[in-house]
């Protein structure tokens, strides 16, 4: 079995590995060239996962709150 680090791109076929590859090595090139954009780049990472974690709060929560109404109210008619 491939190892995590290897598993996706020994699925992915040559032509996108290499594709990925590239554009890769041209955003490196970018940030060696101007690294006061890596500070940006890692604030906007962080950003995007604060957003991430409260989108899996909120499924957690809705997804709780269904299993105790579903547990607690009875839906039959009076």
């Amino acid at each position: 079995m491939a190892t995590t680090a290897s598993r996706v791109s020994a699925q992915t076929s040559d032509e996108i590995n290499q594709r990925l590859r590239c554009q890769m090595e041209e955003r490196l090139a970018c940030y060696q060239s101007d690294p006061d954009q890596i500070e940006s780049r890692l604030a906007e990472l962080d950003r995007e996962r604060d957003i991430e974690r409260t989108l899996e709060a909120n499924a957690w929560t809705l997804a709780f709150t269904g299993t105790v109404l579903a547990a607690t109210v009875d839906s039959r008619p009076s």
